[in-house]
């Protein structure tokens, strides 16, 4: 910066020892400088290499259990393992979401339920805005629920994404006519309507010789009750043609030769 024409600016709050930061800065480093003249060096130390123990917990967690997935995580790897490397997974896949840690009594207490619970129970870990719940073999990541079910919008212009939610929207992307979920191109030029689900609903998937009502189809697909009232359902025509991320109803599906289009959901996460 010395050897650019730029006028430095003093920020007043830098002063300001009110903030811990400048407190530790102004009162605190001098005096272990002082005291100790390695002191600051060690600190510095310390702190890169927790910083390479953190980056190889990582690691660990990443080995130990299948973390690519950001809404669910597979049990039975989880608990096959010492509560510490339990606890190492479940740190790093909240990490992964931005969210504060838990209390570490409450993450142990849940990690013991795990192994205890019978297959009919649910253990729910639940702090701040956040929950981990168990639905048969697997963790799902949940936040809570701090707004009203949407209403009913009509998607018209589909070169352009629609916020359903807030902070949840859909968008459309080229797909493969072999994609489960891709849609015919033949079908973007109607009006869509975006909705939750209905009690009357019925969906036949890409070979499915029947439809079925949706509560039928999310309990063979181990669809969690609390993540099927949050699923937008896309209807065409008077007709249940998508649920997001989840189906197409076969009767949606490319025909030979068309062009294929998938509905993708983005959602905001905020951090508190």
């Amino acid at each position: 910066a010395a050897s650019l024409p730029l006028i430095p600016v003093d920020d007043p709050s830098n002063q300001d020892l009110s903030y811990d930061r400048n407190y530790l800065r102004a009162e605190i480093l001098p005096r272990i400088q002082s005291r100790w003249p390695q002191g600051l060096l060690g600190l510095g130390e310390a702190a890169l290499q927790s910083g390479d123990d953190l980056a190889l917990l990582e690691s660990l967690a990443a080995i130990d259990g299948n973390l690519e997935s950001l809404e669910r995580l597979p049990l039975k790897p989880l608990v096959a393992l010492a509560p510490s490397r339990q606890a190492n997974i479940l740190r790093t896949w909240i990490k992964r979401h931005g969210a504060l840690m838990p209390p570490k009594a409450r993450l142990i207490e849940f990690i013991r339920q795990l192994k205890t619970a019978e297959p009919g129970q649910h253990p729910e870990l639940a702090w701040g805005g956040w929950l981990i719940s168990r639905y048969r073999d697997e963790l799902w990541w949940r936040t809570r629920p701090d707004s009203p079910a949407p209403e009913a919008l009509l998607w018209t212009d589909k070169t352009h994404s629609i916020e359903y939610s807030p902070g949840k929207s859909i968008h459309l992307v080229r797909t493969q006519a072999t994609d489960p979920l891709a849609i015919g191109e033949r079908w973007l030029d109607t009006d869509w309507l975006i909705r939750t689900r209905r009690p009357n609903d019925r969906i036949q998937p890409q070979g499915s010789a029947h439809s079925r009502s949706l509560k039928n189809w999310f309990q063979e697909h181990a669809c969690p009750p609390w993540v099927r009232s949050s699923i937008p359902v896309v209807e065409i025509e008077h007709r249940l043609a998508c649920l997001v991320g989840w189906a197409v109803d076969r009767h949606f599906s490319p025909e030979s030769g068309e062009a294929s289009w998938r509905i993708e959901q983005t959602i905001c996460r905020e951090v508190s």
